[in-house]
């Protein structure tokens, strides 16, 4: 209601200045002569932008008679953008030192909590055959992460009084929710576990989480089943939330199911599939399929989208690589000791099957630089006994290189999948620095697979609307002036996978919230941002 209004008040400002003609206007910021592209798909245009007090006030024509600004930029030649919107990340900004790199990218809000772990929760510490050590290091960095506020309110408040460079929107963790309620590996849950993971949501919910994530390949998110998933779905549907999921498979023969058992969720609340990908992939009819599977069920009433990164590497630990029967660490050591042979051989069909050991390209731990064939050779061992012996229960974070260009860039140019890292300061994959110049460089500027205007909406406004964002992710009157100024002849991803953490060129600007954040040059204010909370409504 608070942003209705606000709008509604420039609104009755600007039919006003309208009206005489002749009221000077000052500004804190004008934008003048840029090529616009709006977020909304529509053909770019030239315009001037004035922003004030955090809010856009013009696109249009801006009279220099009456014109004053507090700061101004010339924008002629240039392109300006909504703010990006990053649908899928990773970090706590209770820890991590910057999230300079989503900020360098032109991202200016980032979506938290995901893959079924909401921000950090100091009551996690029930195990329950769950290696924590382990399951912290992967899906949040370090351990570190994991110190602070007990409750998501108490965390996104936390984050406000800290400060922070991009806007942050959270969302709960399936997952952490799990081992909250002392699940962890159970299933079915018991009643009173999934009443209590229940309320967990719910009090998320209501503190301004904009709905639930899912981590279903991972522990303990595996071992939920349908019941359990749709009853919580039942009640992000009820706010108008999203139910945002990494699914239970992304295996060529698998995914299909995966999907199905998301639009279950999705009769009862927004559904979207995080980092959509064909794990073994190889040809454009495998996506095309997937996409007319969720095409069918939003014909069939399913609010259903999805999110993707520019990159044919996945990121995770050596989990991935295990046999169904041997994730759990307690299964993972009776394995070692008592299956040994059939482990050693499970490993091998499975690492063979994802590209072999050269498409593991290890990023964290002492071997870090180095392809998982690299460290057997250098150890003189078998890979499958590096895994076992050397690397041990999880294993070093890793780029898996498991997606094929020819399947992977349907969904880049699908206009209903948007785009996202699944990046944070602490993951040591190009995609944390990169993935926003490395669509706008390499998918419309050199591949052509998309025009600049389809590639800008599935940075801001698809995901401002899989989100439920409605005054960011545009470029309006009355809108939030988060704003991206691009040279996109000398925009430049440098962001390597032997040097990740390069930020690109060819950024002149990022705004957020009205103010100046990034001039080109340097950050110049580390604390833009602001969390964003979900209004509550209902269906």
């Amino acid at each position: 209601m608070r942003s209705a209004r606000r709008i509604l008040h420039f609104a009755v400002a600007f039919a006003a200045l309208a009206a005489t003609g002749a009221a000077a206007q000052e500004v804190d910021l004008a934008i003048l002569g840029g090529t616009v592209v709006d977020g909304r798909g529509a053909e770019p245009f030239v315009a001037d932008i004035l922003v004030d007090e955090g809010r856009i006030v013009l696109v249009g024509e801006a009279d220099p008679g009456t014109l004053t600004a507090a700061h101004t930029i010339d924008a002629r030649g240039l392109l300006v953008t909504p703010g990006f919107i990053d649908a899928h990340a990773h970090g706590n900004p209770l820890v991590d030192a910057s999230f300079a790199n989503f900020l360098r990218q032109g991202f200016t809000t980032v979506v938290l909590g995901q893959d079924g772990v909401s921000p950090p929760d100091e009551r996690v510490t029930y195990t329950d055959n769950l290696d924590l050590e382990a399951w912290r290091t992967a899906m949040m960095g370090g351990p570190v992460a994991f110190a602070g506020p007990a409750t998501l309110g108490q965390w996104l408040d936390a984050v406000d009084e800290r400060g922070v460079e991009v806007n942050v929107a959270a969302l709960s963790g399936h997952g952490t929710n799990r081992l909250l309620v002392g699940a962890g590996s159970e299933s079915p849950l018991t009643e009173a576990q999934q009443l209590a993971a229940e309320e967990i949501l719910r009090a998320d919910l209501a503190a301004g989480a904009f709905g639930l994530s899912s981590g279903l390949e991972y522990i303990p998110g595996r071992y939920a089943d349908k019941e359990e998933l749709v009853r919580l779905a039942r009640i992000v549907g009820q706010v108008d939330g999203v139910v945002m999921s990494h699914m239970r498979s992304e295996d060529d023969d698998r995914i299909a199911d995966a999907i199905e058992e998301l639009i279950a969720q999705g009769r009862h609340a927004r559904v979207s599939v995080s980092h959509l990908k064909v794990v073994y992939g190889q040809t454009v009819e495998q996506a095309e399929a997937v996409l007319a599977q969720l095409a069918s069920a939003r014909a069939n009433g399913v609010e259903i989208h999805a999110d993707a990164y520019p990159y044919y590497a996945g990121y995770a630990n050596m989990v991935l690589v295990y046999p169904d029967w041997a994730k759990r660490k307690d299964q993972w050591d009776d394995a070692v000791a008592n299956r040994r042979g059939e482990l050693e051989r499970a490993l091998i069909a499975r690492v063979n099957k994802r590209n072999g050991p050269s498409a593991i390209l290890i990023a964290s731990g002492e071997f870090a630089g180095k392809t998982l064939a690299e460290v057997a050779a250098e150890l003189g061992l078998p890979f499958e006994q590096v895994l076992i012996d050397q690397f041990g229960y999880g294993g070093p974070l890793a780029a898996h290189r498991i997606m094929s260009e020819e399947t992977q860039d349907v969904f880049i140019a699908d206009a209903d999948v948007a785009l996202s890292s699944d990046g944070g300061p602490w993951i040591s994959h190009p995609r944390s620095w990169g993935s926003a110049p490395e669509l706008l460089a390499r998918f419309v500027r050199d591949k052509r697979l998309l025009p600049i205007e389809s590639a800008v909406r599935k940075l801001s406004a698809l995901p401002a609307d899989i989100l439920g964002l409605a005054d960011r992710g545009r470029i309006a009157q009355g809108l939030v002036a988060d704003l991206n100024i691009i040279d996109l002849a000398r925009l430049e991803n440098r962001a390597s996978w032997t040097d990740h953490a390069q930020p690109p060129a060819g950024y002149r600007a990022v705004i957020v919230n009205g103010i100046m954040a990034f001039d080109g040059k340097q950050v110049l204010e580390s604390r833009a941002g602001r969390t964003l909370r979900r209004q509550v409504s209902g269906r």
